[in-house]
């Protein structure tokens, strides 16, 4: 009963039992605008390519506070990208989603990319299309539960090692936040819930549905297409 309540609170109001809004129809993502740009690797066999959606100041800030909970969210979005990917589509052997935070914190995005013959980037784009266009309720529950307990098992395994203990303080610190105590981080990870991992996974597809979507690909200049941009290698290095 518990179970059930929870996902009645997740798509209706209760009190009105009204719909809440933006979820009694799944959100797709609106690609009329997009930027494209292309770097050239004459030595590149095949193009990789990545799309990119910049993360709001807001989820920025969400992202900083529960970190945790945002890599097992995109962690399982990767699994379904990975899967649709290699087994769906048979176009690559990787591929996969991720929220990047290796830049300034004004630039965090959310990400997919994937290795593959420039003559698959119109499918990886729908594969891409499709993933951040799946809620959370088209989710299976094994596959919700697989990841939150992936995600647990990968933190709470190493957290006795000094090497995961002052991970876990550069991390923080490169967030620009201050580092938690590890006893913290702990009961975080260990109170996180199929509900809260659910409703990051819909803040990231909320997200990819309002954002100006960039897409760059890396390959050879054939292979690159039509692009806005075209970076040759040669002009930086």
């Amino acid at each position: 009963p518990d179970k059930a309540y929870a996902l009645l609170e997740r798509d209706f109001d209760v009190e009105t039992k009204t719909t809440l809004p933006n979820r009694a129809t799944p959100v797709r993502p609106v690609f009329t605008e997009s930027l494209t740009s292309g770097l050239v690797r004459p030595e590149l066999n095949n193009l990789l390519i990545s799309v990119a959606y910049p993360l709001t100041p807001e989820l920025t800030e969400r992202v900083k506070d529960d970190p945790m909970l945002y890599d097992i969210a995109a962690s399982i979005m990767s699994d379904e990208c990975f899967q649709q990917l290699r087994n769906g589509k048979g176009v690559s052997y990787d591929g996969g989603v991720s929220i990047d935070t290796s830049n300034h914190d004004h630039a965090w995005s959310l990400q997919a990319s994937v290795t593959t013959d420039a003559e698959h980037t119109a499918v990886a784009n729908d594969v891409f299309a499709a993933i951040f266009a799946k809620e959370s309720r088209e989710y299976s529950n094994d596959q919700i539960q697989a990841g939150l307990a992936m995600g647990k098992y990968g933190v709470l395994a190493s957290l006795d090692s000094v090497n995961a203990r002052t991970t876990n303080i550069e991390e923080r610190l490169e967030y620009g936040c201050l580092p938690r105590d590890v006893d913290e981080v702990t009961a975080r990870l260990r109170a996180l819930t199929v509900t809260d991992v659910r409703d990051a996974i819909d803040s990231l597809v909320d997200l990819a549905a309002t954002q100006l979507r960039f897409e760059h690909r890396t390959g050879k200049r054939k292979a690159l297409g039509k692009v806005d941009t075209i970076v040759d290698q040669s002009s930086f290095m």
